[in-house]
């Protein structure tokens, strides 16, 4: 079993310390026996905020550093990030300090790419916006992207698609930039990137209350399931269990390629419920495991204060009740001489067709990111009907 974290000082399993904080990851075996534990920084602070298994049985370690003494080479003059790659008894491979402007605050996830590289995602202090900085094997940037607003947006899971690009899920408070709309509050906002981290489609997901996103993955059958909590009953999410005081259920969403919601599912009871990560089985359905507050509802019972709690859904929920109600469109005037207007558009991915009475298609429209709530289309050059 492999942990990582940081480390304020010496004693228990701990045996050596620079100052202040440390990265630190140890190795145990199946009695929970450490094997090997290791500390990795500088005099100053040195906290590590994510770590992973990479395919040549080591480990890819990224977090921030004030520190620019031992283990840590390179430092810029203000805090950044810090990565660290060791082989599989924690012996340091290469470091690496990412000097950005600006300054990258915090890392949330960083993985090891098909080509041997690793994308690493975090939020910068200029803005609050997503990061995304792609590495080679050896730790050289390659090419750094930011996404979103003025507010504070952050990452919270990026996976590679089978495609070779990216799917990543976060959080957003923003309303402008690369941002469509907000509903309000905190929203869920998922971007679908290319190899070279362009967009290619964005969406945000929830209601007029606050969404955390906290993992998403590419599903067997097509498209994407996400997961993470709601406080909402409106816009995209249906069907959660209300308390007598302000509470969040679990929510999971399954998503087309195109980031069309196909159906979602609040999972809880009257309290606080959340989920933090999905994982699909041999058999598609898909495990979810969440915290619990809960004993009512979808939660049978709870052991006191917040429980740890698992969830095994089908891919095919069988409850008619987890489709989203779709948002009615209204168009006018009709019927119509010179032109029409569609109204009550959801912003994000459109796509809308208009066939005359032959079924042959006349008009057609294609967007992966409109704006509006609205579109008015020209109708003066076609015959009735």
């Amino acid at each position: 079993m492999h942990i990582a974290g940081f480390v304020t000082d010496t004693g228990n399993n701990v045996s050596n310390h620079y100052g202040n904080q440390d990265f630190w990851q140890a190795f145990l075996d199946y009695s929970g026996n450490v094997q090997w534990e290791k500390n990795y920084g500088g005099s100053l602070l040195d906290r590590c905020e994510v770590a992973k298994l990479t395919t040549d049985g080591g480990y890819i370690l990224g977090g921030t550093t004030v520190s620019n003494d031992k283990d840590v080479i390179g430092y810029l003059g203000k805090q950044g990030i810090w990565v660290v790659k060791t082989d599989d008894n924690g012996v340091i491979e290469w470091q690496k300090f990412l000097g950005l402007p600006p300054v990258v605050n915090w890392v949330y996830d960083i993985i090891q790419t098909a080509d041997g590289g690793y994308l690493l995602g975090g939020v910068d202090s200029d803005g609050f916006k997503y990061v995304l900085i792609k590495l080679n094997a050896s730790g050289i940037i390659l090419w750094t992207k930011k996404y979103g607003g003025a507010d504070l947006d952050y990452v919270k899971r990026i996976k590679q698609t089978k495609d070779g690009g990216y799917i990543v899920i976060g959080n957003i408070e923003s309303k402008d930039g690369d941002i469509n709309h907000n509903y309000g509050n905190v929203d869920i906002w998922i971007l679908r990137l290319d190899t070279k981290g362009d967009i290619l489609w964005k969406k945000n997901y929830g209601g007029s209350n606050k969404e955390e996103g906290s993992d998403i993955i590419e599903s067997v059958e097509g498209g994407f399931l996400f997961v993470g909590s709601t406080s909402s009953d409106d816009h995209d999410v249906r069907g959660i269990h209300k308390g007598i005081f302000t509470n969040s259920d679990a929510w999971v969403v399954k998503i087309d390629d195109t980031g069309r919601i196909v159906w979602q599912k609040c999972l809880g009871g009257t309290l606080d419920d959340a989920a933090a990560s999905v994982l699909q089985l041999s058999d598609s359905s898909y495990v979810i495991n969440a915290a619990s507050l809960s004993s009512d509802g979808d939660a049978s019972s709870n052991n006191g204060k917040s429980d740890f709690w698992v969830v095994r859904l089908s891919h095919i929920p069988l409850s008619i009740s987890s489709m989203p109600e779709m948002d009615q469109i209204m168009v006018a005037p009709n019927p119509a001489n010179s032109g029409i207007n569609i109204y009550n558009i959801h912003p994000g991915v459109l796509n809308i067709r208009i066939t005359n009475i032959a079924g042959q298609i006349v008009y057609q429209f294609r967007s992966s990111n409109y704006a509006s709530n609205t579109l008015t289309i020209n109708t003066e050059n076609y015959s009735t009907g």
